[in-house]
């Protein structure tokens, strides 16, 4: 095929799409513009980049993925979902993915509002963390608050307590170490650069906080080129996971749905 039946081709299809999303009979098709052009950004990058590695998740992650739209009653638009695999690797470039919904359903599972809790239960932890790490920067100033010329950078020993977090703070900020010593008002604007990143996250999320309902019938397999990226650095979105009851019932319906035979033992092996 040359390349002027290529161009034919694509752009009968152009035409074909520009008809369904300009004259939309099923509310799906409303959202088909923007889905097309992150399709064909994800085609762009797969095209230019041989991916060799990918994000590892774990079994009971909370991810969000972009669907697309797709034939029938296939699964599209963009959800959350529950990652499903048990021995996912860096060269795997797909995930088996049990979608998420705010609709109940006869083969529906609640999980109730464990999306939304998990996502302000990370924040707080974050937010009570830096808060620590002020405190310690007042501590210094308030201990050298007597002296001649206060100290202007902060410097902390590997014996004290809260070594450890504030270690691991400083290698998010510094990663290259160009602030030996930090200054005390470089790591407070950290702080607030920080708690405007949460507070950005909470008035995004705050739609989620509903209950939703694992898609038992709709389990599939994604590419993770699909997943979306974090909205920022401190969004929790593909670290948070489920706990192990909600994955054991979650694996019982599953059971349920897609296997034969006596899988009702399943069931008595969990009681």
């Amino acid at each position: 095929m040359n390349d002027n039946e290529h161009k034919r081709k694509l752009t009968a299809s152009r035409d074909i799409l520009l008809n369904v999303a300009l004259n939309p009979h099923n509310p799906k098709f409303l959202s088909l513009p923007q889905h097309e052009v992150l399709r064909a950004k994800i085609f762009r990058s797969e095209n230019n980049n041989k991916q060799k590695k990918f994000i590892r998740y774990k079994r009971g992650t909370i991810v969000f993925i972009h669907f697309g739209i797709n034939t029938g009653t296939e699964f599209s638009n963009s959800h959350f979902g529950i990652v499903l695999d048990k021995d996912d690797h860096p060269k795997q470039g797909k995930l088996t993915i049990l979608p998420l919904t705010s609709k109940s359903g006869k083969q529906n599972i609640s999980i109730g509002k464990a999306i939304f809790s998990g996502i302000m239960n990370d924040a707080e932890k974050q937010v009570k963390k830096m808060q620590e790490i002020l405190n310690m920067t007042f501590d210094l100033e308030r201990l050298h608050y007597s002296l001649p010329k206060p100290p202007s950078h902060f410097h902390m020993g590997e014996n004290h307590p809260n070594y450890k977090d504030w270690h691991e703070y400083y290698n998010r900020h510094d990663p290259d170490g160009k602030h030996i010593p930090v200054a005390n008002v470089t790591i407070k604007q950290w702080i607030q650069s920080d708690l405007d990143k949460i507070n950005h996250l909470k008035k995004l999320y705050r739609n989620y906080n509903k209950v939703s309902y694992a898609k038992i019938d709709s389990i599939t397999s994604v590419s993770k080129l699909k997943i979306a990226k974090p909205i920022n650095d401190l969004d929790p979105v593909g670290k948070i996971q489920l706990s192990k009851e909600t994955m054991d019932e979650i694996d019982q319906a599953l059971a349920r749905k897609l296997l034969s035979g006596p899988w009702r033992r399943v069931d008595k092996q969990t009681e």
